[in-house]
């Protein structure tokens, strides 16, 4: 009998051992001791329904959608908020509409959209000669917590210009106005009231309308004319305005627009028309689907090339290495963005930068959505995704990169600094994770993390399969980027750190049946305790609370697949794909 419980006692605890989850209780939090609960080591309480819908398998990864198809886009990841429900910043993720402002001249002007459209983001770009524009007068007009401004030395067409304004837009809809449109009493009493029926037609696009035509154009989209009132909610997310796998290039905004619309299955009105616009000839329509956004007429840059990669940098207030930061960059023959997210050093990345480059200045809302938002804009086919400390040696290890993504068509994402398999049979309550196996960049502090030693038979290049890659840098394929929502939201209320969201966007790619690798980047790294994270013991503390939240919100949201099932497939991977 005593043997009989012994072995029920021993199989108890190996079962236990063996599981990759925290215990929970009823109440949804782990049982541990006092110092795990004060640290934040609780898993979130599970959703009423399924966070994600269930795991895509297959016994092949998938691959990006190089076709011409439409391919719908998520506009975030499919799980309900949980944190942002408790947000108290002022900036929204989803406001109700955006202005989309091309080349202003007049900032006074500004007051008279803002009392009509309470609480609308204001997105403003200059660009080429106007890139000139006063940046201190026109932050002093839009200083809201959603408006952003943005610049570059390279001169857009229009067409390019509400494209890319379009595309970093936030809101549910969005006015386009250019430099021609007279900001008046009512003008803008017209806007709002144009704005307001297409809420309740729940429609694609409207037009305003110039000549003596009462209703829609029959012979094309040559009588449509801006400003253009865009549910850009709907259309997006059936990949139109420029999402998908078409851009404007061989049309003008008009036309461009009226196609969008009408292959996200909507309707487009105009001015002084109860009826839908239709585009009777297919003067844009024709070849039009050929055209996908990764090609050359759809992602031209600086000097008319194509865009291969867009880099990514995360930059707060270290205004002192602008020059440095600017210089390294520029070695690199790719688009440029610089989130700039403390509204410091305009005039430093103004002087250095060149037609490369293009400085958003948002308004302190960290990493998590300016890289998605920023991602949105890009014109490149990988975005990278680096820190403004980061010292990248030379610009071989992207190339390399380049040719593994190239061998492995399933790889949605590559880090080029640190990785985890969660192989372990023990729960680690100072990261709110099981332990595992670290790979990647070695510590100064003594850490260990394990050698890649596994290469890509195709190109001989050391790599490895991670269940979860640490930032940064990153290079991530767009078009899955954009496929899957962007990076998650839900992990930092604005202007808060960010961690965690790397990991859940690695898991969010096993979860969807796409891959993720490690390589070297051999980076120099200028981490100080005097900066971002590390500023002070307060900040820290903060984002050490917020790894513990977010590493244990992982087994809820990735519910059966997290740790075990995806850690598994990377294992897999290895031994299948590498030598």
């Amino acid at each position: 009998m005593w043997k009989l419980r012994g072995l029920v006692v021993l199989a108890l605890l190996v079962s236990v051992l063996a599981a990759p989850q925290p215990v929970v209780g009823r109440s949804g939090k782990r049982k541990g001791s006092r110092r795990g609960r004060s640290s934040g080591g609780h898993v979130p309480k599970r959703l009423n329904h399924p966070p994600n819908p269930p795991p895509i398998t297959g016994s092949s990864p998938r691959v990006s959608n190089e076709s011409c198809v439409v391919k719908d886009r998520l506009w975030e990841p499919r799980e309900k908020a949980y944190l942002r429900n408790s947000c108290t910043s002022k900036y929204k993720d989803y406001p109700p509409v955006g202005l989309l402002l091309w080349r202003p001249e007049k900032s006074g002007q500004m007051a008279i959209l803002q009392k009509a459209f309470p609480g609308a983001e204001f997105i403003a770009a200059w660009d080429g000669p106007s890139s000139g524009a006063n940046y201190k007068e026109w932050r002093s007009k839009l200083s809201g917590p959603n408006d952003f401004l943005i610049y570059s030395k390279r001169t857009f067409t229009e067409v390019e210009a509400f494209e890319r304004l379009v595309k970093i837009a936030a809101a549910d809809h969005v006015i386009y106005l250019n430099k021609d449109f007279e900001i008046t009493s009512s003008s803008v009493s017209w806007l709002k009231s144009s704005y307001e029926k297409l809420k309740l037609a729940k429609g694609g696009a409207f037009f305003s309308a110039e000549g003596s035509e009462p209703f829609a154009a029959a012979d094309g989209a040559e009588e449509l004319y801006g400003p253009y009132i865009i549910a850009r909610h709907a259309i997006y997310t059936k990949g139109g305005v420029g999402e998908h796998r078409w851009c404007f290039s061989q049309c003008g905004i008009a036309q461009g627009l009226l196609f969008a619309t009408h292959s996200a299955g909507l309707k487009a009105y105009r001015e002084g028309s109860k009826y839908a616009v239709e585009d009777k000839t297919g003067s844009c329509i024709s070849g039009v689907t050929r055209i996908c956004d990764s090609s050359p007429e759809c992602s031209q840059g600086h000097g008319g090339k194509e865009v291969k990669m867009t880099l990514i940098v995360q930059f707060f207030r270290r205004d002192h290495m602008v020059q440095q930061l600017v210089t390294r960059l520029k070695k690199f023959d790719a688009e440029i963005l610089i989130n700039n997210d403390g509204d410091t050093a305009h005039n430093s990345f103004m002087r250095w930068a060149d037609e490369r480059f293009h400085i958003v200045h948002a308004p302190n809302i960290h990493e998590i959505r300016g890289y998605t938002r920023l991602g949105q804009y890009a014109r490149g086919k990988y975005l990278v995704m680096l820190q403004d400390d980061d010292k990248p040696k030379d610009v071989v290890w992207l190339s390399d990169m380049f040719k593994v993504f190239n061998s492995f068509p399933g790889l949605g994402m590559i880090g080029g600094h640190r990785g985890r398999l969660d192989v372990g049979r023990s729960f680690d309550k100072s990261t709110g994770q099981v332990t595992g196996e670290k790979y990647g960049t070695p510590s100064r502090k003594g850490h260990k993390f394990k050698d890649i030693t596994l290469k890509d038979p195709k190109t001989n290049l050391k790599m490895m399969f991670m269940y979860k890659v640490n930032a940064a840098p990153l290079v991530l394929k767009r078009d899955v980027f954009l496929e899957l929502g962007g990076f998650n939201k839900n992990l930092s209320c604005p202007g808060d750190p960010g961690i965690g969201f790397d990991f859940e966007y690695s898991i969010r790619l096993w979860y969807n049946n796409y891959q993720v690798g490690l390589m070297y980047s051999n980076f120099m790294r200028s981490h100080s305790k005097a900066a971002g994270t590390r500023a002070n013991s307060k900040i820290w503390n903060m984002r050490r609370r917020t790894e513990i939240r977010n590493n244990q919100y992982f087994y809820t949201m990735f519910s059966g697949f997290h740790a075990g099932v995806g850690t598994q497939k990377a294992i897999a991977a290895n031994k299948k794909y590498l030598k």
